[in-house]
């Protein structure tokens, strides 16, 4: 992602088989927000009751965690730690002591990247525009023109997948000057929502000459 990659945040919610069991949440139940920039996300399970139990293994997606050297697990501290963590460690991680365990989705806010805000085009050429989004669960994306919803009937127009988020890029046919105006996407995957708006200027293909 580009220089002018907005700013997002992981969110964490805990599901846990037992009380006994707290999590890294500052309030059990709500979720904890880390700010990536931060360079790591700190995963932590204590065993209120048997405050000397520790962890026997740790689980993503109920496997082994992947090999490689961006997991630190403290067992002294009953922690794992994710370095450089990114929407590829969004998932359910699961601590497991020798009685039970507790289950940590990791889920991520919603972000776009934004390359352009103006677009300057011809009659009659046709016009993309990219919706860029990120985020897990992956973000439904909604276009709008000049604040109304897209008229999608219009046979010049049609709107594909992008980076596997469904209609995030938008290509409009054979433009004309009623084409003129400000697209807005806004990408949305129930933790939150973020928008980009483009404005698109039509010029005469005759004065383009």
């Amino acid at each position: 992602m580009g220089p002018h990659t907005l700013a997002v945040a992981l969110l964490l919610f805990a599901t846990r088989t037992d009380s006994a069991i707290q999590t890294s949440e500052e309030i059990p139940g709500k979720g904890v927000i880390l700010d990536p920039k931060s360079g790591k996300l700190t995963l932590t399970c204590n065993h209120t009751d048997e405050p000397s139990s520790k962890i026997i293994n740790w689980l993503k997606d109920g496997r082994p965690l992947p090999e490689g050297s961006k997991y630190e697990i403290n067992d002294d501290k009953n922690t794992l730690v994710i370095t450089e963590a990114g929407y590829d460690d969004a998932g359910n991680y699961t601590c497991v002591f020798s009685t039970e365990n507790a289950t940590i989705v990791v889920q991520t806010n919603v972000s776009i990247e934004v390359s352009e805000i103006s677009k300057n085009q011809v009659e009659g050429d046709p016009l993309t525009l990219s919706c860029k989004a990120f985020g897990v669960p992956t973000p439904v994306v909604t276009w709008f023109k000049d604040d109304e919803p897209l008229n999608i009937s219009d046979p010049r127009i049609s709107l594909e997948p992008l980076n596997n988020v469904s209609d995030a890029k938008l290509v409009i046919q054979n433009l004309n000057f009623d084409d003129r105006a400000q697209y807005t996407c806004v990408a949305s995957n129930g933790i939150s929502n973020e928008t980009m708006t483009v404005l698109v200027r039509v010029k005469d293909k005759l004065a383009a000459l």
